[in-house]
């Protein structure tokens, strides 16, 4: 999880971050146990663009990694690109 930037917020209590950390937090927690299935409901809403980018790339590792991955989104630019996420 270096990529998602916790280093410096990891020993904090989760009221003390902010919405978008807290986000991260969430999501972090959701992949830890490596699922064979993903689904995540409005994962960009909330964050800037360049963390809602952060996390796209993640969710695109993840998936290259074997995970089945199922979001919602309103936001088409962020489709899946035709890579087989939904």
């Amino acid at each position: 999880f270096i990529r998602l930037d916790i280093k410096d917020w990891w020993n904090k209590p989760v009221d003390d971050l902010s919405k978008g950390m807290q986000q991260k937090t969430q999501f972090i927690a959701t992949v830890v146990h490596e699922p064979k299935l993903l689904i995540l409901d409005e994962p960009f809403s909330g964050f800037d663009p360049i963390n809602a980018n952060m996390l796209k790339d993640e969710i695109l590792a993840i998936k290259e990694r074997g995970t089945t991955i199922l979001f919602s989104t309103h936001r088409m630019e962020t489709d899946g690109n035709g890579r087989g996420v939904m």
